[in-house]
């Protein structure tokens, strides 16, 4: 694989790992925050060739989520000002944990004249009030050599979009409450005696979690059958993008991160012969 900026030369049949390194400017790194107000947000990777081959132009999306990315609800880093030396960092007193990425420069260090500021340094206050000072936002996936194999052009896009999702399950699941007249199979219910039921202690609220993560395994179970069945008599029920291999049912609130970018593929050339 070569690296040219955000662009990418890999070799058909290749394993390829993207790492992309996230910042909120192209003068200088600051870091990209997604904003703890978003809806299971994902980061969404399409790869599509730029032309049409013998069959159909090829187009196909992964799904990666944000689970392990602290998220603040400010988006954009807040400035603690000028420490100095040796001065400890602490959390605004008015701020909750978790509300800002923070943002300060140190005394003893040296201007940057192209940058106009001396180097920034970034810290958040986790909800036990731990400071950390390792925040990055990366975004890494890893295409299998059965994947890109499959890719016998040579001219591809990739891009990244940062999308709030609904899962494929709550969407199939909202389907069969909306429309009951419609002739479905056999429904999973609470009563199922699969359903490794958790006991309840005081306080929790485990059930409900439980119960729907059930009820999505069922559902993913039974997806060949339940997804064209929705297709066929509700066509407008999924948006164009979804199809049945997708984990989410909605997208929504997309934030472009990476616009289409070139992806070049060395074909195999014993292959193409």
């Amino acid at each position: 694989m070569l690296v040219l900026g955000n662009e990418r030369i890999i070799h058909q049949g290749e394993t390829w790992n993207l790492d992309i390194l996230v910042s909120q400017s192209s003068i200088e790194y600051i870091p990209f925050i997604v904003s703890s107000e978003r809806v299971n947000p994902m980061w969404a990777i399409t790869v599509a060739s730029t032309k049409f081959e013998k069959n159909e132009r090829f187009v196909k999306t992964w799904w990666l989520d944000t689970l392990e990315l602290p998220k603040f609800y400010q988006t954009v880093p807040s400035d603690l000002g000028e420490l100095l030396q040796y001065q400890p960092v602490s959390k605004p007193t008015a701020d909750s944990p978790m509300y800002a990425l923070y943002r300060y420069t140190r005394q003893n260090e040296t201007l940057d004249l192209t940058l106009g500021h001396k180097p920034y340094h970034y810290v958040y206050f986790d909800d036990l009030g731990e400071a950390h000072d390792d925040y990055e936002c990366h975004i890494v996936m890893q295409f299998l050599s059965s994947e890109t194999r499959l890719w016998e052009s040579q001219n591809y896009q990739y891009q990244i979009t940062l999308v709030d999702t609904l899962s494929i399950g709550e969407v199939i699941q909202d389907a069969h409450e909306t429309h009951p007249e419609l002739e479905w199979i056999d429904w999973v219910e609470v009563t199922d005696p699969a359903w490794d039921k958790p006991v309840q202690e005081v306080g929790e609220s485990n059930l409900e979690a439980s119960w729907v993560e059930f009820r999505d395994a069922w559902i993913q179970d039974n997806i060949d059958v339940l997804f064209p069945f929705i297709k066929t008599r509700l066509p407008a029920w999924f948006q164009d993008d979804i199809d049945i291999e997708s984990p989410v049912g909605i997208v929504d609130n997309p934030q472009v991160i990476l616009p289409p970018t070139k992806l070049q593929v060395v074909t195999n050339l014993r292959k193409v012969l």
